[in-house]
């Protein structure tokens, strides 16, 4: 999941990308933004960045709703994914 923002009085900015097992990446962001000097963290860094300040890990699954989740299911079960190739 990827989150970003901005600080309106004092254009300060905090931006997370491809973050995993956060249940609102936005928070993170913040923090970001509030706590230290970079402007954005990436993957795992940002994972860590969330743990260290007392994010707590989210699974997968209790992110998904509805279809997804049921697709999501539905492929760990199958054990292994195919992806089509489209050119």
């Amino acid at each position: 999941m990827d989150a970003g923002l901005m600080g309106g009085s004092d254009l300060s900015s905090g931006a997370v990308a491809a973050i995993q097992n956060v249940s609102h990446p936005i928070e993170v962001a913040d923090l970001v933004r509030t706590k230290i000097q970079h402007h954005l963290l990436v993957g795992q860094g940002a994972t860590d960045f969330a743990r260290e300040q007392g994010i707590p890990k989210v699974e997968t699954i209790d992110l998904l709703v509805g279809r997804e989740k049921e697709r999501y299911l539905k492929l760990k079960k199958q054990g292994s994914v195919r992806i089509k190739k489209f050119f």
